[in-house]
């Protein structure tokens, strides 16, 4: 079984900010594992990447749940 890594780590690999990467995740954009609340890229997905970008298309539905509060039903933003 090959290692994960974890997103922080997987940004440095790809040369993008933590930011870039936890947004890549957010909209499943790239593979991604939890464990509890921390997040890993296993180790293919991050050679993947690597070699082929990212597609536009989501691989999974997204892993990470949105930030912020809900919006209240009937009210508009």
């Amino acid at each position: 079984m090959l290692p994960n890594l974890s997103l922080p780590e997987a940004a440095l690999e790809w040369g993008v900010s933590r930011r870039t990467a936890y947004r890549l995740a957010e909209l499943g954009l790239i593979r991604v594992a939890r464990f509890g609340r921390r997040i890993t890229v296993p180790v293919e997905e991050v050679d993947r990447v690597r070699l082929e970008g990212v597609s536009d298309t989501p691989t999974t539905a997204p892993m990470l749940p949105k930030r912020g509060r809900p919006a209240r039903p009937g009210r508009v933003s």
